[in-house]
């Protein structure tokens, strides 16, 4: 049987398909990207530490403001979380005045925390989790905006839009035009349409400041071509390495001055990793000897950006196909004027990036359950699972997603036990430097109004690891307040 990497794409990339929207938001149910092309399907992904954060939101950037204080956020405040204990109370933490509950204890039983329901389909939130942008329930497309201040707002006259990007700091919601080559720069309720100038386009990137624009172009038939648009300077194509025919971009720094991709040759087998800055232009990064393709899939502001590295199989663009058994993936450290190099540790043959901070602290997913954190200094540690709820065993727990907060203090991770829509989902926290879970859940209180969100599925978490949002198995959307 040949098993091709974008029909894995729960391993790189985890985005709503427009198609079966109505379905998620009822059911919980996620899809994957399988665009075997540039693999980041209808979502895409914005720059910095939150991993490629799900829902077609991409992964959120780095930076923002802290969160409030643990416990003292009013509605719904969260304190932290005892890994034993009776849990609830002084354990779980206290919410402030007129607030909510801390969560449940690792171990223990506790008052259930209380999230926000959502009237809308979030994809994207900003790195303070202050501002979500998404989509109306009714699946028409259009663009809502979200505060807590505002509720959600639907930005007239664009209802031919999907959003796919928030910025950072919350001012720019970026959305393309379905088989064109148009993109929409929301700021707040002002439209402003970019016409690409190709037959198609997909927008990978945004900066923090929500000035700079990445992504690719469609470029006759099938071929591809990575693009830069800023506020100041507009649109311009990044062109190629030499001798290649075509380039697609898969990361940006948050700053917005560092892309990352591969450029690959006219047959499209032959993909090498590239570098773009604006002193520089676009240059090759010398990959390991043993991969067959290597994929930059995460960079920070200094420009070191963490690979994919496949092994053997047949190399389409930035995809790779084999025959039988999935070979040893690695994660592969390209940072400039340094040998690239792998990272060891994840006890599983498939190790992949998910972040890199400005710190340079890295997190993977290793395989399908466990997240390795590699500080830039000191001991990395393999984060422990929680041991499977009764009448399961850990053979249950499946499709992980991590993410980290920008300051590399959290890891938020969910999964599912078994497959499918009717299987429940778990969110599971690591805060400080623990290696065991200090916040495991299957279960939130919605308000307004005292709803049951069973098996809570996140989809994204905001850069400073404050706030999470998903849906739930045949429920609502809703919006989660960790810190």
């Amino acid at each position: 049987m040949k098993d091709a990497v974008s029909s894995l794409a729960m391993i790189r990339t985890r985005s709503i398909c427009p198609a079966i929207l109505a379905l998620w938001v009822v059911t919980g149910m996620s899809c994957s990207s399988s665009s075997p092309a540039s693999t980041h399907g209808s979502g895409g992904a914005s720059p910095g530490a939150g991993g490629r954060a799900a829902g077609a939101g991409g992964r959120a950037a780095e930076g923002g403001r802290a969160g409030a204080s643990a416990g003292s956020t009013g509605s719904g405040g969260l304190g932290p979380v005892a890994t034993g204990g009776a849990g609830g109370g002084n354990a779980g933490g206290v919410g402030g005045a007129a607030g909510g509950p801390g969560p449940a204890a690792a171990g223990g039983a506790s008052a259930v925390p209380v999230a926000t329901v959502l009237d809308f389909a979030p994809l994207a939130i900003s790195g303070d989790g202050t501002v979500v942008a998404g989509t109306p329930n009714d699946f028409s497309s259009g663009v809502v905006r979200w505060t807590a201040a505002t509720g959600a707002q639907v930005i007239p006259g664009i209802a031919g839009i999907t959003p796919t990007l928030i910025s950072a700091d919350g001012t720019t919601i970026v959305g393309a035009v379905g088989g064109t080559s148009l993109v929409a720069r929301i700021v707040g309720t002002t439209v402003t349409m970019i016409d690409l100038g190709a037959v198609r386009s997909t927008v990978v990137a945004v900066s923090d400041d929500g000035r700079v624009i990445a992504g690719n172009i469609g470029v006759g038939a099938d071929g591809e071509e990575a693009f830069r648009w800023t506020l100041d300077g507009g649109s311009a194509n990044l062109g190629f390495l030499p001798g290649d025919a075509g380039s697609l971009v898969e990361a940006m720094s948050p700053d917005g001055g560092t892309i990352v991709g591969v450029s690959f040759d006219a047959a499209g087998k032959n993909s090498r990793p590239f570098r773009w800055t604006m002193s520089q232009g676009m240059a090759e990064m010398a990959a390991l000897a043993t991969n067959s393709l290597t994929v930059p899939w995460v960079v920070n502001d200094a420009g070191t950006a963490v690979a994919y590295g496949y092994r053997g199989g047949d190399v389409w663009h930035d995809s790779v196909s084999w025959t039988g058994p999935m070979p040893p993936i690695d994660a592969v450290v390209l940072a400039p004027s340094a040998p690239a190099r792998t990272i060891t540790g994840c006890g599983s043959t498939i190790s992949e990036p998910v972040a890199i901070l400005a710190s340079g602290t890295i997190l993977l997913r290793c395989g399908t359950a466990n997240a390795l954190l590699v500080p830039a200094t000191g001991e990395q540690r393999l984060l422990s699972l929680p041991p499977p709820p009764a009448g399961y065993s850990a053979s249950d727990q499946s499709d992980y997603f991590f993410w980290l907060s920008g300051d590399g203090t959290q890891v938020v991770g969910a999964y599912y036990l078994g497959y499918g829509a009717d299987h429940p989902r778990m969110i599971v926290a690591w805060s400080g430097s623990s290696s065991s879970p200090s916040l495991v859940l299957s279960r939130l209180r919605g308000t307004p109004g005292d709803v049951d969100l069973m098996y809570p599925d996140v989809q994204l978490m905001s850069a400073d690891g404050s706030t999470i949002a998903g849906g739930t198995m045949y429920g609502p959307t809703w919006l989660l307040r960790l810190r």
